[in-house]
């Protein structure tokens, strides 16, 4: 049965995209790229989708911009090294996991359920999730997207600074003002659309949902920050 989660897959083997396609397409909506110029122009692309899950080879992943975009979103190394320095090296960037070759069906099927249950989103928050993305289209970067996605895995549509934190920057320490300048830019254009990020209590938000309205004119005096 097919799901609304999204998984991309970046493996520079044709041989292991093939099993990924067997196990996964059947059950969720899943990109495949053999190039880390594929990966990072579908990123550019994205039109407000990120991936659910990303799964990459450990090849592609040997430089530090591209932990850097991976890790916006849940990531897991599977790869045919086996060397336990690799295996740090992965986690302290913000891999959830690192899985040896060959692909093994079962193990994969399980650990992706796994994955994917710890940011589950109910049926409802997900289309209004996704009716946010797609008002602003392109509008949004990745960081916002990803602090846009906080919220939604409180019933109440709250989100700590910790939380939002531990999810967008996963397993990387940044300045604090680095959250403050991209959460500024994100109520701005959130507030376009008739959506609103209140202070509830200290170091906490509250996400208010109005009438959201489609739009996709750009907006001023945003402030403007590479991390």
């Amino acid at each position: 049965m097919l799901t609304y989660k999204r998984i991309w897959v970046l493996d520079e083997s044709r041989s292991s995209l093939s099993v990924y396609k067997e196990i996964l397409d059947t059950k969720y909506l899943t990109s495949y790229f053999e190039t880390t110029t594929q990966f990072k122009n579908a990123l550019l692309t994205k039109n407000g989708h990120l991936p659910d899950l990303i799964i990459s080879d450990l090849h592609p992943l040997k430089s530090e911009e591209m932990f850097s975009i991976v890790s916006t979103v849940p990531f897991v190394v599977i790869s045919e090294v086996d060397s336990e320095d690799e295996i740090r090296y992965c986690l302290a960037r913000g891999a959830i996991d690192y899985l040896m070759k060959p692909i093994r069906k079962s193990e994969i099927i399980v650990k992706i359920e796994k994955y994917l249950s710890k940011n589950e989103l109910d049926q409802n928050q997900f289309k209004l999730l996704e009716s946010i993305k797609k008002s602003l289209g392109t509008r949004l970067t990745i960081k916002e997207i990803a602090i846009l996605e906080s919220f939604f895995k409180s019933t109440d549509l709250s989100a700590t600074r910790k939380t939002i934190m531990d999810h967008v920057w996963i397993n990387v320490i940044v300045n604090p003002k680095t959250l403050d300048v991209h959460l500024y830019n994100l109520r701005k254009k959130l507030n376009d659309i008739g959506v609103s990020i209140a202070i509830n209590t200290p170091g906490c938000w509250q996400l208010s949902l109005g009438e959201i309205i489609d739009t996709n004119q750009p907006s001023q005096d945003f402030f403007y920050l590479n991390t």
